[in-house]
């Protein structure tokens, strides 16, 4: 058990009362571990028997499970490079499970990195919409594109920005919104004991100033009739409660609104957040934290006027001009909207529809990467599109189970043996029917084309 700080355990003395012994008692338990399954491409018969059989619920959230790290690494299992699930702290699994996004909706994850929530938004969208998801690090935002990408999320625009900088650009704009904002991270002691001594560097009063400046601008790019989740994994009320009664004092066009409730959540700690979800560690089997809903009222006749897309080369005109494109996209069997494509430098993207210009912010990525033309105007497909297909929607595949040991070698980056296979040019490289990458094939040889950063360690 790690040495808590003074200030914490006298605070946490005043909200727990009699709980406190057990609270503290939590501390020298060890902390679950969670999956979060894709809803839109699990399967659960692709795992091992013996992983399967010590999987148990997450009550809280449909599609999660906790599983036992002496049992299992999920990291290394194959169904983790296939987007089949994303390794999740259980109790962090609250947020974007509470926020009823439906397709066709404009989502916004503004403090995003690196993805746990924003790729559960995506699945939700269901291809159909777009999800801005936002980071101000730009390092920790390419880690969120890669694990949006892996999920096969298509709608996207990855940004790395300060969250006033979005506003001009999305003023009204979304139809839902997930704040899980920086915090102080006393719900992380357990887990993550380096929480602690950055905590006694950072507390509570650093960070709720930060927070409310973050709101600012989410309920600014908050339609009228949208709905916003506000979260944080610390137990601290500065960071929780009071920045929810401020946003109802600041806003009076907020309201708190009631989640589906599970027996597993308790109530906010004031009369005005009573709806709020807290989750104690010493009452559920995962760790610290608060979640509020919030609805937010339309004003008479608020509209929002889309920006138009930007300017895009015609598709028969990029047909015309890269001869290699044409022979490949033979291959893929799935529509796309032609007006949609369009060739930024080498790189060839296919945009969400909607998108708004996004002129001047720093942008790492708008829509899906298709792939790069190399120097000379070959087409190369990007892991991304590899992602977003499945074994009836290419020409040629490669289908392995796990057991076969080209797997594992594919995921390492080894080159193939075709074995049987009567296969030249590209591939899709599946595992249990779902896609890991592509491939080069040529006498009798599978060239690995996946992802260096993607690649088993």
């Amino acid at each position: 058990m790690c040495t808590l700080p003074k200030s914490f355990l006298t605070q946490m003395k005043e909200q727990l009362r009699e709980e406190f012994p057990a609270f503290l008692d939590s501390y020298r338990q060890k902390s679950v571990r969670g999956i979060r399954l894709h809803s839109g491409k699990w399967q659960y018969s692709v795992l091992p028997s013996q992983v399967k059989e010590q999987l148990t619920k997450v009550p809280w959230t449909a599609n999660g499970y906790y599983y036992q790290p002496d049992a299992w690494t999920p990291s290394k299992d194959p169904g983790y490079f296939a987007g089949l699930y994303y390794i999740q702290e259980p109790s962090a699994m609250i947020p974007a499970s509470i926020l009823p996004v439906s397709p066709g909706e404009r989502v916004l994850d503004l403090c995003a990195a690196p993805g746990g929530k924003a790729t559960e938004l995506g699945v939700k969208l269901g291809g159909d919409g777009l999800l801005v998801a936002n980071d101000l690090s730009v390092s920790r935002a390419k880690s969120l594109l890669g694990n949006l990408e892996r999920f096969a999320i298509e709608p996207i625009v990855v940004t790395a920005e300060q969250p006033e900088r979005l506003v001009p650009h999305f003023c009204g704009f979304f139809d839902k919104i997930l704040v899980d904002a920086p915090c102080s991270g006393e719900g992380m002691f357990r887990r993550d004991p380096s929480a602690v001594a950055a905590y006694r560097e950072r507390g509570p009063k650093y960070y709720q100033p930060i927070q409310r400046e973050i709101l600012k601008s989410a309920v600014a790019m908050l339609s009228g009739g949208g709905q916003l989740v506000y979260s944080t994994c610390t137990f601290s009320k500065e960071e929780n409660e009071e920045n929810i009664e401020w946003l109802l004092d600041q806003y009076p066009e907020l309201s708190v609104v009631r989640p589906i409730w599970k027996q597993e959540f308790s109530h906010g700690l004031t009369e005005r957040t009573r709806d709020c979800v807290r989750l104690w560690p010493h009452r559920v089997k995962g760790e610290g934290h608060f979640a509020a809903l919030l609805t937010k009222r339309a004003a008479p006749g608020e509209v929002y006027r889309d920006e138009a897309l930007p300017e895009s080369a015609p598709l028969p005109d990029l047909w015309g001009r890269q001869r290699k494109l044409p022979e490949f996209f033979d291959m893929v069997h799935r529509e796309f909207t032609m007006n949609r494509i369009v060739q930024i430098r080498d790189q060839l993207f296919y945009l969400p529809d909607g998108l708004p210009a996004c002129r001047g912010l720093r942008v790492l990525r708008r829509g899906l990467l298709l792939g790069r033309f190399d120097r000379g105007s070959r087409f190369l497909p990007s892991q991304a599109l590899a992602m977003t297909l499945a074994p009836d929607t290419f020409e040629q595949v490669l289908l392995l189970d796990r057991q076969d040991e080209r797997v594992y070698k594919y995921l390492r980056g080894e080159t193939l043996m075709l074995e049987q296979e009567n296969m030249s040019g590209w591939v899709l490289v599946c595992v249990d029917g779902h896609p890991l990458g592509f491939g080069k094939a040529g006498n009798g040889m599978l060239k690995n084309k996946i992802c260096r950063e993607w690649r088993l360690q």
